[in-house]
């Protein structure tokens, strides 16, 4: 919506972290890894103690919501195109990177709003995702 253009973005990237097995939570920390030598870096949900990056920990959804409408990106993890999180941030202007293996509809990478990405080699999806962001900038 309108609204959401007018609030400046002041963080690059959100991240909700699950440290369970299935939610990929170390792929997420490579990327963490990765941009926050050159990004501004949030986190929701556990707390992983990551130098350089600002984390939030366990928040009520409306809490999100507010941090969602002040980030640009973010990089879900591999289990479930379709959660929560996911929706939050694509309704609240985050542009979405996720594993390009998943599945998803299609409607939503015409929209420009979400972008499939390599999972299988952490260097290779950064690159790809900083020639997005390059490119949506």
């Amino acid at each position: 919506n309108s609204e959401n253009l007018l609030v400046e973005k002041k963080f690059d990237f959100i991240f909700y972290i699950r440290t369970y097995p299935s939610k990929g939570t170390s792929q997420i920390i490579k990327f963490i890894d990765s941009l926050k030598k050159n990004f501004k870096i949030i986190t929701v949900g556990e707390k992983l103690n990551v130098a350089g990056i600002n984390e939030y920990g366990l928040l009520t959804r409306e809490e999100v919501l507010d941090l969602c409408k002040l980030t640009k990106f973010t990089i879900i993890s591999s289990e479930n195109f379709y959660s929560l999180f996911c929706f939050d941030c694509i309704s609240n202007g985050v542009k979405v990177f996720f594993n390009k293996d998943m599945n998803y509809e299609k409607i939503f990478e015409d929209d420009k709003k979400v972008f499939p990405i390599s999972f299988e080699d952490a260097d290779l999806s950064t690159k790809e995702i900083l020639n997005k962001i390059k490119e949506l900038t």
